[in-house]
């Protein structure tokens, strides 16, 4: 299965001659699972997930300062997830959700099911436990985002993570993302 990530173009005349909002070119990448891509200067590698979307993919960006990998909408951890996050010394991780939350609210059984489910999202506890896994002495940034804000709060998901990447020896930054507020990243150090 090829994985596609389409790039917008980005240059001024190329934006000055689109109407609003709309690019007019745009470049298809195919992705080999796993198997790492020039593009940019970078290199990209990715991964499916399972989520109920088409084509939901992770990513990994490498460059001068290391990895970066980002992985969203993930109703569960794969092997191949776990293979692209690892080695990463920045991770955009979702924590979609707290188990007792989900449950208890509000949402109808038929989503609760759908978000708890294989194609869904990651719970905090799930996050926790692929972090756990992940987690490696070279581990620099952590970013807890696509929490729920009808199951979810900042402090669960942050209280969830850090316990597990301290035993692990975790030294880093561990950042939480609000759905409502801007986060800035700290600047990924050289290797």
């Amino acid at each position: 299965m090829l994985m596609r990530v389409r790039k917008a173009c980005s240059s001024l005349s190329c934006a000055a001659s689109a109407p609003r909002g709309i690019p007019t070119a745009v470049t298809t990448i195919l992705l080999p699972p796993l198997q790492a891509v020039p593009f940019a200067g970078l290199t990209l590698t990715a991964c499916a997930v399972p989520h109920d979307a088409t084509e939901p993919i992770a990513v990994a960006l490498d460059g001068p300062g290391g990895r970066f990998a980002v992985a969203l909408d993930v109703g569960r951890v794969t092997r191949a997830l776990e293979w692209l996050l690892r080695g990463a010394r920045s991770l955009v991780l979702e924590a979609n959700h707290d188990d007792v939350l989900l449950r208890t609210g509000s949402y109808p059984p038929s989503v609760r099911h759908r978000i708890a489910g294989i194609g869904g999202h990651l719970s905090n506890r799930a996050a926790a436990d692929l972090l756990e896994t992940i987690c490696h002495a070279d581990l620099d940034t952590v970013v807890l985002a696509h929490l729920s804000a009808l199951c979810n709060t900042p402090a669960l998901a942050r209280a969830a993570a850090i316990v597990a990447l301290r035993r692990r020896g975790f030294r880093g930054t561990l950042l939480v993302a609000e759905q409502d507020q801007p986060l800035v990243l700290p600047i990924m150090r050289a290797a």
